[in-house]
């Protein structure tokens, strides 16, 4: 699995057809099939730009697995 996907089910909630919430401020994304998760990832970097670090920080502290997060 790709950190971005990781980072991307961390972050955010599926709504289903291709709709994601995110959790920090409950804007609706969406992904389209074959993008990847870069509009996502876009998201996070232009609206909460210290995304990575809290990400990181959370599985050092918490000790999630990918399981955690449905993988």
């Amino acid at each position: 699995m790709s950190i971005s996907r990781a980072i991307s089910s961390f972050f955010f909630t599926d709504c289903g057809g291709g709709q994601f919430s995110c959790k920090q401020c409950g804007k609706v994304r969406k992904q389209s099939p074959g993008t990847d998760y870069t509009n996502l990832i876009s998201h996070l970097a232009t609206s909460h730009p210290g995304f990575r670090e809290t990400y990181d920080e959370s599985q050092r502290t918490h000790g999630q697995s990918l399981q955690a997060h449905g993988f």
